[in-house]
């Protein structure tokens, strides 16, 4: 139930670049991500794409992206500002190991580039035919960013199974995409007991286990993990509205 909605509107920005930049590792593509966020510039998005997911993504929509670990970047403002930024941009990347910086402030080539980020979704289904895709969806501190994208992709190597990495990481969330054989029971533990210990890790560091998907019936116990006594607090308030237990029913709280 919504019983107000504020919408605040902003004018259309003078200026609009987007850019692109690969890493030989994702630790580095983390740890260049975490010196531009760091770097007080007006970064709309700043989007990681790990190399599964490129060469996913390049056969999908038959492009030519170098095939390493990627930072996608947004930014906007006035002409003079923005043009700024992206210099800057370039040399942080640059000092951190980046190659291949690509920026675009045309129409044509600012949709282009972005394709890659926009459509890695569909392009890692298209990459697993007849497998079931699991996608978690952790968000950490800023601080911490680098750490935790580096230790998913030991859990994944460690669990035998396939996974891409991507993510908003501008706001410290980002998703492992597992690949499982839904029809191995021993592929979905695996795959439940990879998302199980990339949340743990989330959390042990200050992060929480759903940055933007929620949690509806499949986190409840993570839920609970995070917020300890409060995840009790809530469901009282929830039922103190809703006594008869008709506002989604199991979903967020057990019952």
């Amino acid at each position: 139930i919504f019983s107000e909605i504020t919408l605040r509107f902003h004018g259309i920005p003078e200026q609009h670049y987007v850019a692109r930049c690969s890493f030989d590792s994702i630790e580095i593509a983390g740890v260049a991500a975490s010196e531009l966020l760091s770097a007080g510039l007006s970064i709309g998005k700043l989007e990681l794409v790990d190399a599964l997911t490129i060469e996913a993504v390049n056969r999908y929509l038959h492009l030519n992206i170098p095939e390493k670990d990627s930072l996608f970047i947004e930014c906007s403002g006035s002409k003079k500002e923005v043009e700024g930024q992206m210099k800057l941009i370039e040399e942080i990347v640059i000092e951190n190991k980046g190659q291949s910086f690509q920026s675009e402030d045309d129409s044509l080539g600012k949709a282009t580039l972005w394709r890659a980020r926009h459509e890695a979704g569909m392009a890692i289904a298209a990459a697993y035919p007849g497998q079931q895709l699991m996608s978690t969806d952790v968000a950490v501190p800023l601080s911490r960013l680098t750490e935790a994208i580096k230790n998913a992709r030991k859990m994944v190597e460690f669990s035998g199974l396939t996974a891409s990495i991507f993510g908003h990481v501008g706001d410290g969330n980002f998703h492992v995409v597992i690949a499982f054989d839904k029809s191995n029971q021993q592929s979905l533990k695996k795959a439940l007991k990879l998302n199980e210990m990339i949340v743990k890790h989330a959390l042990d560091v200050g992060g929480t286990c759903t940055g933007e998907h929620g949690i509806g019936t499949g986190k409840i116990q993570y839920l609970q993990q995070e917020h300890g006594d409060g995840y009790e607090i809530m469901k009282e308030i929830k039922h103190l509205f809703d006594p008869n237990n008709i506002f989604n029913p199991g979903i967020l709280f057990d019952n």
